[in-house]
């Protein structure tokens, strides 16, 4: 059973160094040595120098075990053929999974190629996109830059005409006779006030030409509202009950506001001592004629 049935499954030979079961350890006597050139002495040696204790081996006599073969010659050739074809037909079945797997990883490499190509052309499609449209990003970023710096100047712009510059209703208010002297118009007079006082940031430039204009617009717009101012106090007198005179609110601020100005301010109050004692003259004149003629 050990020399043809069982040479089939490579089984390990016995370590020198283990003892076997029938010689524990103890070299083998003289006469066995002696005998080590008989064919049936070899086979002896090669059974009882195997290892029971191999996992490999133990499997080997549980698979013939549960196949019930006896040990004779005819059993021992029927096992070798029946193990060749086993062999041969689980390395065929072997050989055919791979087939199949051959075939699938070509199929896989088929659809990788063509997704490669795909992927090339794709790659070209925009790339030449990218090249009809670049003019026209670079065009469009250019506009958009420009766009920003507009708004930017714009932003700007408005900002330096809010600060210095009078709106064309505004600079009305100021000028024109036929606009009130109300809460509105004295707020523009502070507004131009305080133009001309920060005109003095924009004479500190290199360029001060802007700031020559602004200065000299806003000062003729003061000169023509402190004008304005006078007149329309002049005017407001010429209402007053110059005997028993009571200044109205409006007019005391107008007197205040014209102070800055100390011609026209002198001038507004010679006008009013001068007609106020026209009056009081007057009515001196009367009493003393009526006294007269009594």
């Amino acid at each position: 059973m050990a020399s043809n049935g069982l040479g089939l499954l490579q089984l390990p030979p016995r370590d020198a160094a283990s003892p076997g079961p029938l010689s524990p350890g103890l070299p083998l006597s003289p006469g066995l040595n002696s005998r080590a050139t008989n064919p049936i002495s070899s086979k002896v040696t090669s059974v009882l120098s195997t290892s029971y204790a191999d996992s490999e081996f133990r499997g080997a006599l549980a698979l013939l075990d549960e196949r019930g073969i006896s040990n004779s010659a005819e059993t021992r050739r029927q096992l070798r053929l029946d193990i060749q074809k086993e062999v041969i037909e689980s390395n065929g079945q072997i050989i055919s999974e791979f087939g199949r797997v051959a075939d699938q990883l070509r199929r896989i490499g088929a659809t990788v190629d063509r997704l490669n190509k795909s992927y090339q052309e794709m790659k070209g499609h925009v790339t030449a996109s990218h090249e009809a449209t670049k003019a026209t990003i670079d065009e469009a970023s250019s506009l958009m830059t420009r766009r920003k710096n507009v708004e930017t100047k714009q932003q700007l712009l408005k900002a330096f005409r809010e600060q210095f510059v009078l709106t064309d209703d505004e600079a009305a208010s100021l000028t024109l006779t036929s606009e009130p002297v109300d809460d509105r118009f004295f707020a523009v007079l502070a507004k131009a006030k305080r133009i001309r006082k920060d005109c003095e940031v924009l004479l500190g430039f290199e360029n001060q030409t802007l700031g020559l204009e602004i200065m000299d617009q806003t000062s003729k717009n003061l000169n023509h509202a402190f004008q304005k101012l006078y007149r329309w106090i002049q005017k407001e007198f010429k209402t007053l009950n110059l005997e028993n005179p009571q200044i109205h609110s409006s007019v005391r601020r107008a007197l205040r506001v014209l102070a800055e100005r100390p011609s026209l301010f002198q001038s507004c109050l010679d006008f009013f001592a001068e007609a106020r004692e026209q009056i009081l003259s007057d009515s001196r004149y009367a009493g003393l004629g009526a006294l007269g003629h009594r």
